[in-house]
């Protein structure tokens, strides 16, 4: 970790024109990393470009600095140069960036921070750690080590920690309560960031969810619930994907599920995300479909499929499969 802090913070000093990204649907993490490192590189007097491929989810929108995000073509038609280095936050491989990643890849240094257990190494740097519980916790050491927190950044930190742990719930380490200790110290509300993170949903997303929750199936032998969204729930009730951040995790507290998972539809692609106890490892069949991830939260994609057809598919592996995906 310190070797690969030192060359990031070497990086930043000899450049002054920076591009943050994050992946596709941006989360509660990548969204919170980008925001603390646009604070901390305009405080180092630093030229900074926050895009992303898609809009910013409304749950978002209190963290400092994150009206600054620009998407693709306003950033092609106001940049005035080519950036000097790219930071791409909680990207487990350069597609998952989406079509902002052929102007990434083209700046002559790439800095890849992540934490997923599959990589593709991408980058020029490539500081990635499967140890820590989020990605934000790997930026609170580096923006720590160069003496630049604030309360603007140990915010945007602490909600990317509070996101990627379920509120501390999973993902787990010793060092996460370390860190979210020393984030307080900054003069944080957690209280108040709980509030805007997981409870300001609009009315609509109660709407899908009912819609959601009329899906569910649940096997007994296996102690796994799962659910649908169609494109038709989406169009009954105004919403898209970014509505559907958070939602598996209403299944995960169910008794007799050990494993939970939710079914997207897109244009061509189911997009499934897993959810695990203590039981099972679902970054195992994540990465059997193609997907990453940890061993209590992973993601993955069947193309070309109808949502029953996905679902098939993945029970079936699930049954043949399970007892090697057992902790």
């Amino acid at each position: 970790m310190k070797k690969h802090i030192a060359q990031i913070i070497d990086v930043i000093k000899k450049h002054n024109r920076f591009i943050l990204t994050t992946h596709q649907l941006p989360d509660g993490d990548g969204l919170s990393c980008e925001m603390a490192f646009l604070n901390f590189l305009k405080q180092m007097g630093k030229e900074v470009f926050v895009v992303n491929e898609n809009g910013i989810p409304s749950k978002y929108r209190f963290l400092p600095g994150i009206n600054e995000t620009l998407d693709i073509k306003t950033f092609k038609r106001n940049n005035s140069g080519p950036a000097e280095v790219s930071l791409v936050f909680d990207c487990s491989n350069a597609e998952r960036m989406g079509a902002i990643s052929g102007i990434i890849l083209k700046t002559p240094v790439v800095v890849n921070i992540d934490h997923h257990l599959e990589n593709g190494r991408f980058g020029t740097i490539n500081w990635v750690d499967p140890g820590q519980s989020s990605v934000g916790m790997m930026c609170y050491f580096l923006i720590a080590q160069a003496g630049k927190i604030n309360k603007e950044i140990a915010e945007c930190l602490y909600t990317s920690l509070s996101f990627d742990t379920g509120s501390f719930l999973y993902n787990i380490k010793k060092k996460t309560f370390y860190v979210a200790e020393e984030l307080l110290k900054y003069g944080i509300d957690p209280q108040a960031l709980a509030n805007k993170i997981y409870y300001q949903q609009p009315l609509k997303i109660i709407k899908l969810l009912v819609l959601i929750l009329n899906t569910i199936s649940l096997d007994n032998d296996l102690k796994i619930i799962w659910a649908k969204v169609s494109a038709d729930m989406y169009k009954k009730t105004k919403t898209d994907e970014e509505d559907t951040e958070g939602l598996i995790d209403i299944l995960r507290p169910v008794k007799e599920a050990e494993m939970v998972f939710l079914m997207k539809e897109r244009k061509n692609e189911i997009k499934i995300s897993m959810r695990s106890k203590s039981m099972y490892n679902v970054h195992k069949i994540a990465k059997n479909f193609g997907g990453g991830g940890h061993p209590n939260a992973s993601g993955f994609s069947v193309y070309n499929a109808s949502l029953n057809e996905a679902e098939h598919l993945i029970l079936q592996f699930i049954r043949e499969k399970w007892k090697d995906l057992l902790i």
